[in-house]
């Protein structure tokens, strides 16, 4: 039951879960009631469907109270707003404070091509639109791989409506390699340890491109900042025998404008105190 909600984006109600599964409702009724019961789903009091639940993050070395979350010897709260998407606030590590809030202020992206139809485009896509308004829900398998806890979100829109974003933000663990290893020549014995790292990740759809955004938290406690830019370019157009002089042939009569993207990472530092 808890695999099958991890791998979904919206909740599921016991009809379902029976279905997918192939077991009598009855007995899936009474397994939701025991986990409901620790804690493990939750369910919406609307539809009487399920969700996975916060304290499936109480195990190991993890643990989530609402938005606060505590990861080995990191400490933080998870926030989210229509400007900047993701915010992380109050970060800490093994009780020492590192950061009051880290977020991304500003993108810019400078088409620098001027033809008639590029030499306007200087976009500022967090100021004049916002990664907020632009998140997607992530989906299990694709977007986010393994031991896996999602936070719903939502933002208001222009006509004042409550926006609902299912799966805006992911938590996930990953191997991250070698965190110590030592060979006694003495001995020869060789003892290594494995590292983990904890990364809380969104996405947004600005226009033509992809933005994912990746806050990795390590064991030695460092904080590594990763975004990745995937979608499709920006093109244009070329009459017959032309080649771009400000950007990159793709098909005949077809090009990509040379462009530039410029991210401002905003970072509240509060080391040890403000």
């Amino acid at each position: 039951i808890l695999r099958l909600l991890s791998g979904r984006t919206r909740r599921l109600g016991v009809v379902d879960i029976a279905g997918e599964l192939g077991l009598p409702k009855g007995t899936v009724h009474g397994l939701l009631r025991t986990l409901h019961h620790v804690g493990f789903v939750e369910q919406d009091a609307d539809s009487g469907k399920y969700q996975l639940g916060a304290a499936l993050l109480h195990m190991g070395s993890s643990y989530l109270d609402g938005n606060e979350l505590r990861w080995q010897k990191w400490s933080l709260r998870v926030g989210f707003n229509h400007r900047e998407g993701m915010v992380l606030h109050t970060v800490g590590y093994d009780g020492r404070s590192v950061a009051h809030r880290l977020s991304f202020a500003e993108m810019v992206v400078p088409y620098r091509d001027p033809t008639p139809d590029h030499y306007r485009r200087t976009a500022f896509d967090i100021g004049e639109w916002g990664l907020g308004f632009m998140t997607t829900s992530l989906e299990l398998g694709c977007d986010c791989l393994g031991e896996i806890y999602y936070f719903d979100s939502a933002y208001v829109n222009a006509f004042g409506e409550l926006m609902p974003i299912p799966n805006a933000i992911c938590m996930h663990e990953e191997d991250d390699g070698i965190l110590w290893k030592h060979y006694d020549f003495r001995t020869d014995l060789t003892e290594v340890r494995r590292s983990r790292k904890l990364v809380v990740s969104f996405i947004a759809t600005v226009g033509n491109y992809e933005y994912a955004f990746y806050w990795h938290f390590r064991q030695d406690a460092s904080i590594e900042l990763e975004v990745k830019a995937t979608g499709v370019v920006q093109t244009g157009a070329l009459p017959d025998g032309e080649t771009p002089a400000f950007g990159t042939m793709l098909l005949p009569n077809l090009y990509a404008s040379n462009h530039q993207h410029h991210f401002c990472v905003r970072i509240d530092a509060m080391i040890d105190g403000p």
